[in-house]
């Protein structure tokens, strides 16, 4: 979802093109949906961060 944000300015942006997509979500709250997950996925394996990777079940 935020691949590819190098900066501060950048992430407020592309925080701001989700909420956007989902009727009366605010960017304030999905930052912190972004802050309280991000521990769960900081060192998870990739097929779990990875759209692209596929998952075989095990």
């Amino acid at each position: 979802m935020l691949e590819g944000v190098t900066d501060e300015a950048g992430l407020i942006a592309r925080i701001a093109e989700l909420a956007a997509l989902v009727p009366g979500m605010s960017a304030e709250r999905v930052l912190g949906w972004c802050r309280a997950t991000d521990p769960f996925t900081a060192d998870a394996p990739e097929f779990i961060t990875s759209p692209d990777q596929e998952w075989d079940g095990v």
